[in-house]
């Protein structure tokens, strides 16, 4: 199996982009990874186009290797974008490794390591706040609508 192509998208998520990478292959597998940095995906977008010609030929499935071999190739710069970059890439690396095996990634590693996850809501509400028009969600202007989004939240839960 070998990388033939790498490609990233930038996701306009209205308050903050979004940035995930592709990483196709040979046999018609591929594999996603998220590698999102606040407001600034162009750098990690760059760095992944600079890693594309040292990656692409070779064998994925082999993901330490592919991120010996990226860690080299940034390693003037291995923290900030750079590291978001690796992090994307090599999720999609074990994202085909596992989808070659017919496995989760989970049980790539091993299987689960429990049977159910609490749900977390992280900032919850805070992007309502900011930006209530643009996800087509009712504002919170005052602690009456604070509790109307918890009851939100818990019978959201209780879906799971």
């Amino acid at each position: 199996m070998k990388i033939t192509d790498i490609k990233t998208f930038i996701v306009d998520a209205g308050w903050r982009p979004w940035m995930f990478v592709k990483v196709e292959t040979d046999e018609g597998i591929y594999g996603w990874g998220e590698c999102s940095d606040g407001k600034l995906p162009n750098g990690i977008d760059g760095v992944i186009r600079d890693l594309k010609p040292v990656l692409i030929g070779k064998d994925p499935r082999a993901f330490e290797m592919r991120f010996t071999e990226m860690l080299i190739n940034t390693r003037q710069s291995r923290w900030g974008v750079a590291a978001k970059a690796l992090a994307g890439l090599d999720c999609a690396f074990i994202d085909i490794k596992a989808k070659a095996l017919g496995i989760s990634v989970a049980e790539l590693f091993g299987g689960p390591t429990r049977d159910k996850v609490r749900v977390y809501w992280s900032h919850c509400g805070s992007s309502r706040i900011r930006h209530s028009d643009i996800l087509g969600t009712p504002p919170i202007n005052s602690w009456a609508d604070v509790t109307a989004l918890g009851k939100e939240v818990k019978g959201g839960a209780s879906l799971l």
